[in-house]
């Protein structure tokens, strides 16, 4: 038993779909009091760097009817390049932010110095 988003998983490797889910149902894990089932996997493309993750969670509701939702979510992983550019650009934006401020502070001084 695991946790997923709070909530209590039996996750279970899927090798070979219709041998396993027989195997399921034969040991009872699959029944008609299974409330819903989550499938999901992470897809890595090595050109993009890019992991996404896609999970489909089929509901059944007391009368029988079934509802699937899915959540599909991508990111990168920060590799050394990406980190260093990532940096960069974070005090890029922190450079030009405080120029924001900061600019209109100095004109509201240098106004009332001036009036003086």
């Amino acid at each position: 038993r695991a946790t997923y988003l709070d909530a209590p998983v039996y996750p279970k490797m899927l090798r070979e779909a219709q041998k396993d889910i027989k195997a399921m149902r034969a040991v009872q894990w699959l029944d008609v009091q299974t409330a819903d089932v989550t499938v999901s996997t992470l897809v890595y493309s090595d050109v993009e760097e890019l992991f996404t993750s896609v999970s489909v969670r089929f509901e059944v509701d007391s009368a029988g009817k079934v509802r699937a939702s899915k959540r599909v979510l991508s990111y990168r992983d920060l590799i050394e390049t990406t980190r260093i550019s990532f940096a960069g650009s974070m005090f890029g934006v922190i450079f030009f932010c405080s120029l924001g401020v900061g600019h209109p502070v100095y004109q509201l001084y240098h106004s009332r110095s001036c009036r003086n």
